[in-house]
């Protein structure tokens, strides 16, 4: 059965409430979404925190297990006592290409991420 995807970005007044949460029990909060090539989320979330120096937003251009490495990779960097502006250096590596093929386009034609030509 065919089921209509949805995405959508973190609405900013939720993000700021989970950031609002944890800022004060920690030193630095690191957001990492999803690509910026499939939401404007993270985009998004580097405006909201534009003045926060306690919120790292990675400009992702990856997606699925990529993200998982990555953030266990950032995390081994940071026990071994490597310096935070040198360890987020580590979401900018390109540690491989991953190619995303959705069985239905129909959801990226609908969020203007693919036109209907190319779709077809």
């Amino acid at each position: 059965r065919k089921v209509d995807a949805l995405t959508f970005a973190t609405p900013p007044g939720v993000a700021e409430e989970i950031v609002n949460k944890y800022i004060n029990d920690y030193d630095k909060i690191i957001i990492y979404g999803i690509s910026t090539e499939l939401s404007s989320q993270v985009n998004n979330l580097k405006q909201l925190f534009a003045d926060n120096n306690k919120v790292f937003v990675v400009d992702s251009k990856k997606l699925s297990y990529s993200l998982l490495r990555d953030a266990l990779l950032f995390e081994d960097a940071i026990n071994e006592d490597t310096p935070f502006e040198e360890a987020v250096k580590i979401f900018d590596i390109p540690h491989e290409r991953l190619l995303l093929v959705p069985k239905y386009n129909d959801a990226l034609v609908k969020g203007g991420r693919l036109s209907k030509s190319a779709a077809t």
